[in-house]
């Protein structure tokens, strides 16, 4: 196949923002395109409505770079050697269309501005042709796509593309994929414990050790999508978010990577025991609970040690099923279960324990039908501090995430529109996080770091939080946010 052309991207310096947001696009409509490809002819008005939105987007590509190429290394995308990152509405799409490359070897498709729709068609069907049974599929596709005649459609199997990797100046694994992987192997977990079945224990470490990893590399990204309360089942994204939560506070306070990791694995699987109870229950709003429904919804700590005590036990399983057990113990030794002999919290169980609390107040429908906000749940945290959660943890996780979650977005004094991409520096000043302009005054877009703390010469502030949107408008602009970091 032709590889005389130059490689995409050598001439101009791409718009990784702009690029990404292509990526995405173009990872949809490939997607959509296998898919009816799959389901209809060529003729077909749904897979020819297909065909004319991929050819758009590749153009509109074209357009922009004069190039475009769409490469895979390894588990990552690229457009035009920039990395694309999935964000909540791409992600399965992206996983669709990476499995169907990784199934035919395929590592990069480079596409001529004379690209014709038959072309296009052609690579949809080349692409779903059944992969071949034996242990090289490429040189079946090469053969294939040569019968096919797809002259203005350029494919090298994968690995040729050696001046893309991984790193490419963006730091590894995306935070959205671990994310994802989280929720999606703490799924099968608890459905392996539903089931009575044995946890793939070494998955489960590998997720956490990634967070954790992350996590004692600044894990700002990873705290924005705690944010994130819709993503998988219920259960699997709480018991993530309180992992990632649980991780960043543990250390915040110190902890060896060895018991931040003991501690990630624990806060992972805190109320497995919910597995065991009705659905209803499993997703109702605590303070709309009756007296039998009540102590029915207390039983999942008692049922957590008994789901987890059934699995291979290990010194990390142990300790899961003490914080599974003791998490709603409450600091003060009031909550539940009620024990006949008096038995304190340990630490992991207490920094669960907090972990455990924001993510639920910060959720609508949880511990309540509305969700707290900013000022709210720290005020809400701060009125149980020496009752029902450890004083000591709770000033740490208040320091950790300040009065404005990472992710979230807020209007500033100025007019500007922001998002808050680090927690405070100075814990004096939880109220002045790090944010990134994303829109000025006048509407128009900005992509700036400002510094909150900056002061004017009469000694004010240059810029102050004025506003935090509401948690709906949060999640749509995380969601583009983090597309674009």
């Amino acid at each position: 196949m032709d590889r005389g052309h130059e490689r995409p991207g050598q001439s101009v310096q791409p718009n990784r923002a702009a690029l990404r947001k292509h990526g995405q696009a173009l990872v949809c409509h490939f997607a959509v395109a296998l898919r009816l490809g799959r389901l209809y002819s060529h003729k077909h008005q749904n897979f020819a409505a297909a065909a004319a939105s991929l050819e758009e987007c590749i153009r509109s590509v074209l357009s922009l770079e004069g190039a475009c190429s769409f490469a895979r290394v390894g588990e990552c995308l690229f457009l035009n050697k920039t990395r694309i990152k999935t964000d909540f509405r791409s992600h399965q799409s992206f996983r669709f269309v990476l499995e169907v490359l990784k199934a035919r070897d395929l590592g990069e498709m480079r596409f001529d501005s004379e690209l014709t729709r038959e072309e296009i068609e052609g690579l949809v069907t080349l692409l779903n042709r059944q992969v071949p049974s034996r242990e090289d599929p490429w040189h079946e596709l090469e053969a294939a796509a040569a019968v096919l005649g797809l002259d203005r459609v350029h494919l090298s199997r994968h690995g040729e593309s050696s001046d893309l990797n991984v790193q490419d100046g963006e730091g590894g694994v995306p935070a959205t994929e671990i994310y994802f992987k989280a929720i999606t192997a703490l799924e099968a977990a608890l459905e392996a414990v539903k089931g009575g079945r044995g946890v793939d224990w070494n998955l489960l470490k590998r997720r956490v050790q990634t967070i954790v990893d992350i996590a004692l590399g600044g894990g700002s990204q990873l705290l924005a999508l705690t944010n994130v309360k819709d993503w998988g089942s219920p259960l699997a994204n709480h018991g993530v978010n309180v992992a990632i939560l649980s991780v960043m506070l543990g250390a915040k306070v110190g902890l060896t990577k060895k018991l931040i990791a003991d501690l990630g694995l624990a806060a992972l699987l805190h109320d497995v025991g919910k597995v065991s109870l009705p659905e209803e229950l499993r997703s109702c709003c605590r303070e709309a609970l009756s007296g039998a429904d009540s102590r029915c919804y207390e039983a999942h700590v008692s049922s957590g040690v008994e789901k987890l005590l059934q699995q291979k036990v290990t010194d990390g399983v142990a300790k899961a099923a003490i914080v599974a057990f003791l998490h709603h113990l409450r600091f003060d030794g009031t909550g539940y279960p009620r024990l006949r002999v008096s038995q304190r919290q340990n630490l992991y169980t207490r920094i669960v324990a907090v972990a455990d609390f924001y993510d639920n107040a910060t959720a609508p429908g949880r511990l309540a039908r509305a969700a707290l906000q900013g000022e709210e749940v720290v005020r809400a945290m701060l009125d149980r501090s020496g009752t029902e959660l450890d004083p000591v943890v709770v000033k740490a996780f208040v320091n950790l995430v300040g009065l404005y979650a990472v992710g979230c977005l807020v209007r500033l004094d100025t007019g500007e529109v922001a998002t808050v991409v680090e927690p405070p520096a100075n814990p004096r000043f939880l109220d002045r996080p790090a944010v990134k302009v994303i829109l000025e005054p006048d509407g128009s877009p900005a992509d700036r770091l400002v510094d909150l703390l900056e002061k004017d010469e009469a000694g004010g502030f240059r810029r102050s939080i004025l506003k935090l949107y509401e948690k709906e408008a949060v999640r749509l602009s995380l969601n583009e946010y983090l597309a674009v970091l």
